[in-house]
């Protein structure tokens, strides 16, 4: 399974990181049909370390998830 494929599939809510580890993607939402997109990255040189995951699920909670 690819990467896009995990993260389309993935629980509302969980951070899945790209293979590089450089971003983490979170499925949020909406009301109605479809999902929102959280993209969070540190950087291109950094890697999904449990800060960048951590960052991701606040932000997530903070958006309504």
């Amino acid at each position: 399974m690819t990467w896009l494929d995990k993260a389309i599939k993935a629980e509302r809510g969980l951070p899945v990181p790209t293979p590089g580890r450089t971003i983490m993607y979170v499925r949020l939402p909406v009301a109605g049909q479809g999902d929102v997109a959280l993209i969070v990255s540190l950087g291109e040189n950094a890697k999904a370390d449990p800060q960048l995951e951590r960052l991701a699920k606040e932000l997530a909670g903070q958006a309504g998830t």
